[in-house]
């Protein structure tokens, strides 16, 4: 992922209108949402860069060409059950529960308006939406 925005708008800017753009700023209708549910606009402007940029690049990767995969036994028969995932995805995966906190709001005093508009619903990849769903804690056992 390079800083270097230009550069990668020749590679990326196919992926989304949105690449680039801070998804959660630009996002009017969410924060009027929030707004009216939870009485405030929390602020997710990092997380927002985050995930209109970075975010989009890993998870267009991952879904074209590094899946993540079951790996159901280890090299001596026993059953380990565990999931194989591209060092970048695992990487972005902790950024976002460390981070920016994405699986805290309803359990630590928070609401679940604010827990879904965390996880970026429009480009949630699809592995990332299989770890979360497979484990409650939105984490995928590594």
């Amino acid at each position: 992922m390079s800083n270097d925005l230009e550069n990668n708008i020749d590679v990326y800017g196919f992926l989304s209108n949105i690449y680039g753009m801070n998804v959660y700023d630009t996002d009017k209708p969410l924060q009027r949402f929030l707004q009216y549910f939870i009485g405030k606009v929390p602020s997710f402007s990092e997380l927002g860069i985050f995930a209109g940029r970075d975010l989009l690049e890993i998870t267009d990767y991952v879904d074209k060409v590094s899946r993540p995969r079951h790996i159901m036994w280890d090299i001596n028969g026993n059953r380990v059950d565990r999931v194989w995932l591209n060092p970048v995805e695992r990487w972005a995966i902790e950024k976002l529960v460390l981070d920016f906190g994405i699986n805290k709001p309803p359990y630590h005093g928070g609401s679940w308006h604010e827990h879904y508009a965390m996880g970026v619903p429009s480009i949630r990849p699809r592995s990332l939406l299989h770890n979360h769903h497979n484990n409650p804690d939105g984490i995928c056992t590594l």
